[in-house]
């Protein structure tokens, strides 16, 4: 009867001890998974940010400019904006966004036609702000303009 009692208690202590890795495997993902969701809301809060220094970018290509505001325009370009994109790419996260694509309504968020009967169908005309994603992970979609019939 002791034999049988002690190989009881190991067979339970076994069980206990599986049961346990079980509970710590899990807890050290859902730890791992809050830590990712933190960072991401932190990286999506630099997504404004980022657009803002892209439409002055933009804005400053169209308009004629001195050179100290070309200067201006180089040293937030470079400092600034090169860096959070940096950043951004170091952390896994990816831009999403081109002309010319097919239209994915998974990553791109259609605002606005573009009747031009030389492009195909549903391509993606114009990206007026790009999106990003981590991995499978969509953060923001891309806004686009897209060809109509």
């Amino acid at each position: 009867p002791v034999g049988g009692q002690l190989s009881s208690l190991r067979s339970q202590m076994e069980v206990q001890e599986a049961d346990f890795q079980r509970f710590k495997q899990r807890h050290w993902n859902e730890v791992d998974a809050a830590g990712t969701e933190v960072r991401l809301k932190m990286y999506g809060k630099l997504l404004p940010l980022l657009d803002n220094f892209e439409r002055a970018a933009e804005t400053l290509k169209v308009v004629t400019r001195t050179e100290g505001e070309q200067a201006v325009h180089d040293v937030y370009q470079k400092g600034v904006a090169e860096p959070i994109r940096e950043t951004l790419r170091s952390a896994g996260i990816e831009e999403i966004g081109e002309s010319g694509v097919q239209f994915d309504p998974l990553v791109h968020e259609a605002i606005m036609m573009d009747e031009d009967p030389n492009v195909p169908e549903n391509t993606v005309t114009c990206v007026l702000q790009k999106g990003y994603k981590f991995g499978e992970k969509l953060l923001r979609p891309a806004l686009v303009k897209v060809s109509s019939p």
